[in-house]
């Protein structure tokens, strides 16, 4: 799965940005950095014998995005907190992806390094908020849209493919945009498989779904 989150080439038009990050791929090199792999190989372990993975992606016939009206429900609950987080963001802008576990700067997109990108106090309330937000990804932004921040809520799938959903802050319009996305729209989908769709909430903000 190519997904937000660490960097894609966005095919933009005039007055779009294309798709968010990608999830799992290094934003500079496209590789999946060790963390990462690490991860993702003790997740499938998990799935494999325990039938479950608490990771980075869901397993199991259960697993599903949620609802367009649930979406609605969590950005009503937390928009405050969103707001802060994007507020934060933009003051640490030189940071360009902030998980719970790592970050990337827009100078270095290794991991691990000695240089976070921000202070441990700085960091834990990212940590946070985004436990209050279920943004448990964290944020990320893209070298091609930078007013845009990105929270992934759920995600489903496998490091080759899957689906995702979140909210995703933008001041400039993001195109393309549906009145739906509790299923994708087939006419999203390029040649590759992959869609990306907004639907807006209000002025600035929209719930994003990916799927690759």
């Amino acid at each position: 799965m190519l997904s937000p989150w660490l960097g894609v080439e966005e095919k933009t038009q005039t007055g779009s940005l294309g798709q968010p990050p990608r999830r799992f791929h290094s934003k500079r090199t496209g590789e999946i950095d060790l963390r990462t792999k690490t991860l993702v190989a003790a997740g499938l372990r998990l799935c494999a014998f325990a039938g479950y993975v608490s990771l980075l992606s869901d397993c199991g016939s259960s697993a599903r995005l949620p609802s367009d009206a649930e979406m609605r429900q969590i950005f009503a609950k937390h928009e405050g907190d969103l707001v802060r987080l994007v507020s934060m963001s933009e003051e640490d802008k030189h940071v360009t992806r902030i998980a719970p576990g790592f970050t990337y700067l827009d100078t270095d997109g290794r991991w691990p390094r000695e240089n976070i990108g921000l202070s441990r106090t700085r960091w834990n309330e990212y940590r946070t908020l985004f436990r209050k937000t279920g943004a448990l990804e964290g944020i990320s932004r893209s070298e091609t849209s930078p007013s845009a921040v990105y929270f992934m809520i759920k995600g489903i799938g496998s490091a080759l493919e899957g689906s995702e959903k979140g909210f995703v802050f933008s001041r400039e319009p993001l195109r393309p945009t549906v009145e739906a996305l509790d299923s994708m729209p087939k006419s999203l989908f390029d040649a590759n498989g992959n869609a990306v769709g907004f639907v807006p909430l209000k002025t600035n903000w929209y719930i994003y779904r990916q799927e690759d």
